[in-house]
């Protein structure tokens, strides 16, 4: 790995509380001595701008609350379960995303209700429209028909809803879960001409494409994620459409709700920081 300097610190400033933060967020990087001067070094200079937002959010302590919640966590399993109960009130949105999608999965492939997926799954807008079925446009979101299916979509879900929720706030949380839900359904059901898929995985592409365009086009370094992520995610969604995934689900793979997840996220990142950027801007 070729490493290179990025910034110098005195020798005599404690780096530690830095160190952990970036471990913290997966930045590949490592600290030496020379002289007077500590020295940080980081594998990937295309990190560079991110990285000088992220070193002025720390410098102002900013950032201490996140490394606190983290050094919470202790050995025992008590604090374990406090540790963890304190980061899913801090993410209510998500836990209860997750969590609803759990109880999806229970009703769909645990007590296979027939009435519970009637209930729920997608229908043609009009008909939706006609009998005022307005939730149907949403909750397809939390059918989820095997175990890896919803287990894949929490983890996820969790990783990034952990950056992009406390970003966003809840409010514009909540309205991205939204848009990148509808959009992914409509998407998905008009591409696809079938009621019978569902999943959180268009909310969690759209959550993908959002952080990919905060951090990489606005330079928003709380959206931080390894790149690496990035890219898998979208070559496993291309492998998607080429079918080399149907193994894994009997029913295929809703690859239209991932694309159609993917781009409402991408566009509401450049909507949402398009406009903070110009208010900024104007106020200046």
């Amino acid at each position: 790995m070729d490493w290179f300097e990025y910034r110098r610190f005195p020798a005599e400033q404690n780096l530690s509380e830095l160190n952990q933060l970036l471990l913290a967020h997966r930045v590949a990087h490592r600290f030496s001595e020379e002289g007077a001067e500590q020295i940080l070094w980081l594998a990937d200079d295309s990190m560079v701008d991110e990285l000088d937002r992220f070193i002025e959010l720390w410098a102002k302590g900013e950032l201490r609350a996140e490394l606190e919640l983290e050094q919470q966590s202790g050995d025992t399993s008590a604090s374990f379960w406090r540790h963890g109960a304190h980061r899913m009130l801090r993410l209510p949105l998500t836990s209860l995303f997750i969590v609803l999608g759990f109880v999806g999965y229970v009703f769909i492939d645990v007590l296979r209700s027939q009435y519970v997926f009637q209930l729920l799954a997608f229908l043609p807008p009009e008909q939706i429209l006609q009998r005022a079925e307005f939730w149907r446009f949403v909750t397809p979101a939390f059918l989820h028909f095997s175990p890896l299916h919803i287990i894949m979509n929490g983890v996820w879900l969790w990783v990034l809803g952990e950056k992009v929720e406390p970003a966003l706030g809840r409010g514009n949380y909540l309205i991205l879960f939204l848009v990148t839900a509808i959009l992914s359904n409509f998407l998905q059901f008009y591409a696809g001409q079938s009621i019978y898929f569902g999943g959180l995985s268009g909310v969690v592409y759209g959550l993908l494409g959002f952080v990919a365009v905060g951090w990489r086009c606005f330079a928003r370094s709380e959206l931080m994620i390894a790149p690496g992520l990035i890219i898998f995610s979208v070559v496993m969604m291309a492998l998607g459409f080429i079918g080399a995934l149907d193994w894994l689900s009997e029913g295929g793979i809703a690859n239209w709700a991932h694309l159609g997840g993917f781009i409402a996220g991408c566009a509401f990142a450049a909507l949402h920081y398009s406009w903070i950027d110009r208010g900024t801007n104007n106020v200046r």
